[in-house]
């Protein structure tokens, strides 16, 4: 579906393009990002507003809730390729859940220097945003791989921004293992720099899909290879891998 929509978007016939935005307003095919509306969206969120640009003069601003929008869309469509894989292993037909989260970072010593003077009998903590440097934007999906003990598998993008960069969005993705039974950080993440413009493009499903399978298997192989479940759930990751490959 994803090439034929692409096709449709290039085509000169005005049928074809009206019928190709239908596409993309259903949610039916990839939507291309635009990096710098997607970049000025997450500053907002980790970094202090100094260096961010006018946001009523800059509609990259604006425009960064829609490219977000058509992230997490892609999101799912990428995950609606992969779920039947981990279906079929533990015979479930769940559709994988899509989410993301932010993790802002902080300066060290300008936090505990703010900490020292928070009122000892506070019930919050509101940090002035100019301690922010930075932090991570996880654009994932997960789906659940066995109960008791519950055990699932997370993977999507990463995005790191940086204060002391100029405007520089660093692009990865990973994949990670969490459950009952798993007390270690079983976490696998790569940065390239294609994974930038294949974001720019409409027709990169297969690309991410390929990408994410290898990420998967390796976090999978590491899982079992640190001995971290019991024998019988490791003949379930096992099957996941031969699926996936």
């Amino acid at each position: 579906m994803l090439n034929h929509g692409f096709r449709l978007e290039s085509s000169s016939s005005p049928v074809a393009k009206l019928f190709h935005e239908y596409l993309r307003d259903k949610g039916i095919v990839m939507n291309n990002i635009n990096i710098a509306s997607l970049y000025r969206f997450f500053h907002r969120f980790v970094n202090p507003y100094n260096g961010s640009g006018k946001v009523t003069s800059d509609d990259q601003l604006t425009n960064g809730p829609e490219h977000f929008g058509n992230l997490l869309n892609n999101m799912r469509l990428i995950a609606q390729e992969i779920s039947p894989s981990i279906n079929t292993i533990t015979g479930v037909n769940r559709s994988a859940t899509v989410d993301f989260s932010v993790l802002p970072c902080y300066s060290a010593k300008k936090t505990i220097k703010a900490l020292a003077d928070v009122e000892k009998d506070s019930d919050e903590i509101l940090f002035d945003r100019r301690l922010r440097v930075g932090g991570y934007f996880y654009v994932f999906a997960y789906s659940r791989l066995g109960n008791n003990p519950w055990i699932q598998i997370q993977y999507g993008f990463r995005f790191e921004i940086r204060s002391n960069t100029a405007h520089s969005l660093n692009v990865g993705m990973y994949a990670q293992i969490n459950g009952s039974e798993i007390y270690e950080n079983c976490y696998i993440d790569k940065s390239k720099a294609q994974y930038k413009k294949e974001l720019a493009r409409r027709d990169s499903k297969s690309y991410f899909i390929s990408e994410l399978k290898l990420l998967m298997n390796d976090v999978l192989l590491q899982v079992i290879d640190q001995n971290l479940v019991k024998a019988a759930r490791k003949k379930t990751l096992l099957a996941l891998i031969k699926q996936l490959s």
